[in-house]
């Protein structure tokens, strides 16, 4: 039966929220863009990237600029998930 169920599983899901309590997670903004996959190995990986606008000072971002885009962004591999 966990099988059955684990096979449901296998495929590309889009991330939509995180919520606490019924409200969304503030450090990935009202529409973060996500993606969660699972294969039939057993592996996981997900991507999440919060809805936030970068704001950049020139052409290229400053060592503070690039670290700040790069807050609460969600990556994950994993193997032997299901």
């Amino acid at each position: 039966m966990y099988k059955r169920q684990a096979q449901r599983l296998i495929g590309s899901w889009r991330y939509l929220r995180t919520t606490f309590d019924g409200k969304s997670d503030p450090a990935r903004g009202v529409n973060p863009k996500g993606i969660i996959i699972y294969d039939a190995h057993g592996h996981m990986a997900c991507h999440v990237a919060p809805d936030r606008e970068v704001t950049r000072a020139g052409k290229e971002p400053t060592p503070a600029e690039a670290k700040a885009a790069l807050a609460n962004h969600c990556l994950l591999y994993t193997s032997r998930c299901v």
